[in-house]
Protein backbone atom coordinates (compact mmCIF):
# COMPACT_ATOMS: atom_id res chain seq x y z
CA UNK A 1 0.00 0.00 0.00
CA UNK A 2 2.78 2.22 0.76
CA UNK A 3 4.52 1.34 -1.91
CA UNK A 4 1.50 2.12 -4.04
CA UNK A 5 1.00 5.48 -2.40
CA UNK A 6 4.68 6.31 -2.96
CA UNK A 7 4.10 5.86 -6.69
CA UNK A 8 1.30 8.18 -7.01
CA UNK A 9 3.39 10.55 -5.41
CA UNK A 10 6.20 10.61 -7.75
CA UNK A 11 3.66 10.61 -10.86
CA UNK A 12 2.53 13.41 -9.29
CA UNK A 13 5.74 15.13 -8.86
CA UNK A 14 7.12 14.46 -12.39
CA UNK A 15 3.87 15.83 -13.92
CA UNK A 16 4.08 19.07 -12.14
CA UNK A 17 7.58 19.43 -13.04
CA UNK A 18 6.75 18.08 -16.78
CA UNK A 19 3.84 20.88 -16.94
CA UNK A 20 6.23 24.11 -15.17
CA UNK A 21 8.53 23.15 -18.08
CA UNK A 22 6.24 23.13 -20.38
CA UNK A 23 3.80 25.99 -19.47
CA UNK A 24 6.49 27.60 -17.32
CA UNK A 25 4.19 28.48 -14.89
CA UNK A 26 4.93 28.33 -11.48
CA UNK A 27 3.43 24.67 -9.59
CA UNK A 28 2.24 27.42 -6.68
CA UNK A 29 0.19 29.37 -9.40
CA UNK A 30 -0.94 25.87 -10.92
CA UNK A 31 -2.13 24.82 -7.41
CA UNK A 32 -3.66 28.31 -6.53
CA UNK A 33 -5.69 28.23 -9.84
CA UNK A 34 -6.44 24.10 -8.67
CA UNK A 35 -7.82 25.64 -5.76
CA UNK A 36 -9.86 28.31 -7.43
CA UNK A 37 -11.27 25.75 -9.38
CA UNK A 38 -12.56 23.46 -6.84
CA UNK A 39 -14.29 26.49 -4.66
CA UNK A 40 -16.33 27.15 -7.99
CA UNK A 41 -17.48 23.59 -8.28
CA UNK A 42 -18.66 23.63 -4.01
CA UNK A 43 -22.74 24.61 -4.36
CA UNK A 44 -24.26 27.21 -2.48
CA UNK A 45 -26.19 24.40 -1.61
CA UNK A 46 -23.51 22.45 -0.03
CA UNK A 47 -21.56 25.30 1.91
CA UNK A 48 -25.05 26.42 3.67
CA UNK A 49 -24.79 23.00 4.93
CA UNK A 50 -21.36 23.64 6.08
CA UNK A 51 -22.14 26.41 7.48
CA UNK A 52 -25.15 24.89 9.55
CA UNK A 53 -22.98 22.25 10.86
CA UNK A 54 -20.46 24.81 12.16
CA UNK A 55 -23.32 26.83 13.43
CA UNK A 56 -24.50 23.29 15.56
CA UNK A 57 -20.37 22.79 16.82
CA UNK A 58 -21.05 26.80 18.28
CA UNK A 59 -23.79 25.60 20.00
CA UNK A 60 -22.28 22.09 21.04
CA UNK A 61 -19.48 24.38 22.20
CA UNK A 62 -21.83 26.93 23.84
CA UNK A 63 -23.63 23.88 26.08
CA UNK A 64 -20.15 22.39 27.03
CA UNK A 65 -18.84 25.70 27.99
CA UNK A 66 -22.28 26.27 30.50
CA UNK A 67 -21.44 23.28 32.55
CA UNK A 68 -17.92 24.80 33.14
CA UNK A 69 -19.24 27.87 34.23
CA UNK A 70 -21.79 26.10 36.36
CA UNK A 71 -18.88 23.89 38.26
CA UNK A 72 -16.72 27.33 38.17
CA UNK A 73 -20.13 28.91 40.38
CA UNK A 74 -20.39 26.02 42.53
CA UNK A 75 -16.46 26.69 43.55
CA UNK A 76 -16.95 30.24 43.97
CA UNK A 77 -19.64 29.72 46.30
CA UNK A 78 -18.12 26.95 48.69
CA UNK A 79 -14.84 29.12 48.20
CA UNK A 80 -17.07 32.33 49.66
CA UNK A 81 -19.04 29.96 52.44
CA UNK A 82 -15.51 28.71 53.64
CA UNK A 83 -14.15 32.21 53.93
CA UNK A 84 -16.79 33.64 55.79
CA UNK A 85 -16.89 31.03 58.37
CA UNK A 86 -13.11 32.11 58.61
CA UNK A 87 -13.75 35.52 59.29
CA UNK A 88 -16.32 34.62 61.60
CA UNK A 89 -13.80 32.33 63.64
CA UNK A 90 -11.08 35.35 63.22
CA UNK A 91 -13.95 37.59 64.80
CA UNK A 92 -14.24 35.05 67.56
CA UNK A 93 -10.99 34.63 68.23
CA UNK A 94 -10.60 38.61 68.45
CA UNK A 95 -13.29 38.82 70.51
CA UNK A 96 -12.01 35.87 73.11
CA UNK A 97 -8.48 37.78 73.23
CA UNK A 98 -9.52 41.16 74.35
CA UNK A 99 -11.41 38.67 77.20
CA UNK A 100 -8.55 37.32 78.21
CA UNK A 101 -6.51 40.61 78.16
CA UNK A 102 -8.60 42.25 80.60
CA UNK A 103 -8.71 38.86 82.61
CA UNK A 104 -4.98 39.15 82.90
CA UNK A 105 -4.92 42.77 83.18
CA UNK A 106 -5.91 42.76 86.76
CA UNK A 107 -2.68 40.38 87.52
CA UNK A 108 -4.67 38.08 89.87
CA UNK A 109 -2.94 34.47 90.19
CA UNK A 110 -6.78 33.05 89.54
CA UNK A 111 -8.95 33.98 86.62
CA UNK A 112 -12.36 33.85 85.14
CA UNK A 113 -12.39 33.18 81.33
CA UNK A 114 -16.23 32.24 79.98
CA UNK A 115 -17.54 31.85 83.67
CA UNK A 116 -14.58 29.09 84.01
CA UNK A 117 -11.64 29.39 86.75
CA UNK A 118 -8.27 28.87 85.76
CA UNK A 119 -4.79 29.98 86.73
CA UNK A 120 -3.36 32.99 85.21
CA UNK A 121 -0.94 31.03 83.45
CA UNK A 122 -3.11 28.79 82.01
CA UNK A 123 -5.27 31.80 80.51
CA UNK A 124 -1.95 33.37 79.32
CA UNK A 125 -0.59 30.58 77.52
CA UNK A 126 -3.77 30.46 75.80
CA UNK A 127 -3.94 33.31 74.73
CA UNK A 128 -0.72 32.89 73.47
CA UNK A 129 -2.00 30.11 71.04
CA UNK A 130 -4.83 32.73 70.54
CA UNK A 131 -2.99 35.46 69.21
CA UNK A 132 -0.68 32.95 66.99
CA UNK A 133 -3.94 31.35 65.17
CA UNK A 134 -5.49 34.94 64.88
CA UNK A 135 -2.68 36.26 63.71
CA UNK A 136 -2.27 33.59 61.15
CA UNK A 137 -5.96 33.15 59.93
CA UNK A 138 -6.02 37.09 59.39
CA UNK A 139 -3.21 36.76 56.94
CA UNK A 140 -4.76 33.97 55.15
CA UNK A 141 -8.28 35.43 54.94
CA UNK A 142 -6.66 38.45 53.38
CA UNK A 143 -5.07 35.83 50.81
CA UNK A 144 -8.32 34.37 50.36
CA UNK A 145 -10.10 37.65 49.58
CA UNK A 146 -8.21 38.31 46.68
CA UNK A 147 -8.38 35.13 45.45
CA UNK A 148 -12.76 35.19 45.75
CA UNK A 149 -12.06 38.82 44.04
CA UNK A 150 -10.25 36.77 41.41
CA UNK A 151 -12.83 34.28 41.27
CA UNK A 152 -15.23 36.04 41.16
CA UNK A 153 -13.73 38.33 37.90
CA UNK A 154 -13.04 35.44 36.21
CA UNK A 155 -16.53 33.80 36.18
CA UNK A 156 -17.82 37.11 35.05
CA UNK A 157 -15.47 37.11 32.21
CA UNK A 158 -16.64 33.39 31.43
CA UNK A 159 -20.63 34.54 31.61
CA UNK A 160 -19.65 38.04 29.37
CA UNK A 161 -17.97 35.52 26.90
CA UNK A 162 -20.63 32.80 26.38
CA UNK A 163 -23.32 35.53 26.12
CA UNK A 164 -21.27 36.88 23.27
CA UNK A 165 -21.07 33.49 21.65
CA UNK A 166 -24.54 33.08 21.95
CA UNK A 167 -24.89 36.36 20.31
CA UNK A 168 -23.17 35.44 17.58
CA UNK A 169 -24.51 31.82 17.12
CA UNK A 170 -28.21 33.64 17.10
CA UNK A 171 -26.67 36.14 14.43
CA UNK A 172 -24.68 33.34 12.47
CA UNK A 173 -28.91 31.47 12.25
CA UNK A 174 -30.30 34.71 11.16
CA UNK A 175 -27.88 34.97 8.41
CA UNK A 176 -28.09 31.34 7.66
CA UNK A 177 -32.16 31.30 7.08
CA UNK A 178 -31.14 34.77 4.63
CA UNK A 179 -28.91 32.92 2.73
CA UNK A 180 -31.32 29.70 2.15
CA UNK A 181 -34.09 32.08 0.77
CA UNK A 182 -31.20 33.58 -1.29
CA UNK A 183 -30.70 30.32 -2.89
CA UNK A 184 -34.31 29.41 -3.28
CA UNK A 185 -35.04 32.54 -4.45
CA UNK A 186 -31.84 32.12 -7.44
CA UNK A 187 -33.32 28.86 -8.11
CA UNK A 188 -36.57 30.21 -9.25
CA UNK A 189 -34.65 32.75 -11.37
CA UNK A 190 -32.84 29.98 -12.92
CA UNK A 191 -36.02 28.02 -13.66
CA UNK A 192 -37.57 30.74 -15.58
CA UNK A 193 -34.05 32.00 -17.76
CA UNK A 194 -34.07 28.85 -20.05
CA UNK A 195 -37.79 30.07 -21.00
CA UNK A 196 -36.99 31.65 -24.28
CA UNK A 197 -39.43 33.19 -27.15
CA UNK A 198 -38.97 33.57 -30.74
CA UNK A 199 -39.97 37.11 -31.32
CA UNK A 200 -40.11 36.86 -34.94
CA UNK A 201 -42.81 34.67 -34.59
CA UNK A 202 -44.77 37.35 -32.76
CA UNK A 203 -43.80 39.56 -35.49
CA UNK A 204 -45.15 37.73 -38.40
CA UNK A 205 -48.85 36.88 -36.37
CA UNK A 206 -48.99 40.81 -35.49
CA UNK A 207 -48.55 40.88 -39.12
CA UNK A 208 -51.00 38.47 -40.77
CA UNK A 209 -53.64 39.95 -38.19
CA UNK A 210 -53.27 43.11 -39.27
CA UNK A 211 -53.03 41.50 -43.19
CA UNK A 212 -56.02 39.42 -42.52
CA UNK A 213 -58.32 43.00 -40.82
CA UNK A 214 -57.39 44.69 -44.18
CA UNK A 215 -58.67 42.21 -46.30
CA UNK A 216 -62.21 42.27 -44.21
CA UNK A 217 -62.39 45.60 -44.47
CA UNK A 218 -61.41 46.14 -47.84
CA UNK A 219 -64.45 43.36 -48.52
CA UNK A 220 -66.82 45.06 -46.30
CA UNK A 221 -66.03 48.27 -47.81
CA UNK A 222 -66.80 46.50 -51.61
CA UNK A 223 -69.97 45.24 -50.58
CA UNK A 224 -70.99 48.64 -49.57
CA UNK A 225 -70.18 50.02 -52.19
CA UNK A 226 -71.72 47.44 -54.97
CA UNK A 227 -75.09 47.61 -53.16
CA UNK A 228 -74.96 51.49 -53.18
CA UNK A 229 -74.35 51.74 -57.27
CA UNK A 230 -76.92 48.41 -58.19
CA UNK A 231 -74.18 45.48 -58.35
CA UNK A 232 -74.87 42.51 -57.43
CA UNK A 233 -74.56 40.66 -54.40
CA UNK A 234 -76.29 38.31 -52.66
CA UNK A 235 -78.65 40.65 -50.67
CA UNK A 236 -78.66 42.92 -53.92
CA UNK A 237 -79.93 39.99 -56.43
CA UNK A 238 -82.52 38.49 -54.29
CA UNK A 239 -84.58 42.46 -54.46
CA UNK A 240 -83.65 42.67 -58.16
CA UNK A 241 -85.63 39.00 -58.41
CA UNK A 242 -88.15 40.30 -56.07
CA UNK A 243 -88.83 43.49 -58.42
CA UNK A 244 -88.15 41.75 -61.27
CA UNK A 245 -91.32 39.20 -60.71
CA UNK A 246 -93.87 42.38 -59.50
CA UNK A 247 -92.78 44.06 -62.71
CA UNK A 248 -93.63 40.83 -64.81
CA UNK A 249 -96.98 40.41 -62.71
CA UNK A 250 -97.92 44.23 -63.32
CA UNK A 251 -97.14 44.13 -67.32
CA UNK A 252 -99.35 40.43 -67.72
CA UNK A 253 -101.98 42.55 -65.96
CA UNK A 254 -101.81 45.36 -68.28
CA UNK A 255 -101.76 43.19 -70.99
CA UNK A 256 -104.86 40.81 -69.81
CA UNK A 257 -107.08 43.68 -69.04
CA UNK A 258 -105.89 45.66 -72.66
CA UNK A 259 -106.97 41.80 -74.53
CA UNK A 260 -109.84 42.06 -72.85
CA UNK A 261 -110.64 45.24 -74.02
CA UNK A 262 -110.18 44.75 -77.45
CA UNK A 263 -112.53 41.41 -77.68
CA UNK A 264 -115.70 43.06 -75.83
CA UNK A 265 -115.19 46.03 -78.55
CA UNK A 266 -114.93 43.27 -81.48
CA UNK A 267 -118.20 41.67 -79.55
CA UNK A 268 -120.14 45.14 -79.94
Amino acid sequence: MIKKLLIAAAAVVVGVVVLTRVTKISPMVWLGECCSSARKMVSPDLQLKQLNKEIANIDKDIKKNIGRVAGMEEEVDKFEKRLKQQLAHQSDLKADMEAMRKSLEANNTRVVFHGDKMAASDLTRKLHRYTNEYVTLRETNKIHEKVLEQKKRTLETAHDRLAKMQQERDRLILVSARLAGHIEAVKAEQMTTPVEFDDSSISRCHELANDIEARLNTAEREAKLLRKYGYSSSEAALEEANNREEVLKAAGKALQEESESVAVEKGE
